[in-house]
């Protein structure tokens, strides 16, 4: 074999051994959740009596709690409930993700059955560049095929024990009376020392 005809030999060979590397490998799983490109992605599926459901998270830009820096130009997170064709979701985009960005952990996700029906809890919190005795977490609550959503401002001593700065019965006013005293007293319950706002 010529040394021209050895050499496009070789240039095929790795063309050939490049583009099977490429090819997808049948029947791999993809995980639930991934980072890419400063994106957190997340799916969390479930059953009810309503058949399956499909909770989505996508944050752009998240903070990473070990890893500065703090800020960005832009913060985004979509949280949607999927339940056959119909979808209900939230869109929420941080006013000041210079002073600090949305934090998320799928573990906090929770499902609740309350008054027979399924309640789905998300939270997300916060993290800056500063610590002070001022804390808030933010929920997206989907009950019923509805989503509501607020932001939860608490107030920690120095010995880091919080509490609702507002009175929760005004906040969560549009909260149907079936969930609104499970999920007072779950959120409340809950927040009750500052390590529960990872700052």
């Amino acid at each position: 074999m010529s040394r021209y005809a050895t050499r496009n030999f070789k240039t095929a060979a790795a063309y050939i051994l490049l583009m099977l590397t490429a090819l997808p490998v049948i029947g791999q799983e993809t995980t639930v959740e991934e980072k890419e490109r400063k994106t957190i992605r997340f799916t969390k599926i479930f059953f009810d009596e309503t058949g399956k459901n499909r909770l989505e998270v996508m944050l752009k830009n998240p903070c990473v709690l070990s890893t500065p820096p703090w800020d960005a130009e832009r913060c985004l997170i979509e949280i949607a409930l999927i339940r056959g064709k119909k979808k209900t979701g939230i869109s929420y985009n941080l006013p000041n993700p210079q002073m600090s960005l949305i934090y998320f952990n799928s573990s906090e996700v929770a499902i609740k059955r309350v008054n027979g029906s399924n309640a789905v809890f998300v939270p997300s919190y916060y993290c800056g560049n500063s610590e002070d005795y001022d804390k808030r977490v933010t929920y997206a609550v989907f009950y019923k095929n509805k989503v509501y959503f607020h932001h939860l401002d608490f107030r920690c001593d120095d010995n880091g024990r919080c509490s609702p700065k507002k009175e929760l019965l005004k906040v969560l006013a549009d909260i149907p009376p079936a969930l609104k005293p499970y999920y007072i007293q779950y959120i409340t319950a809950k927040h009750l020392s500052a390590k529960s706002f990872y700052q």
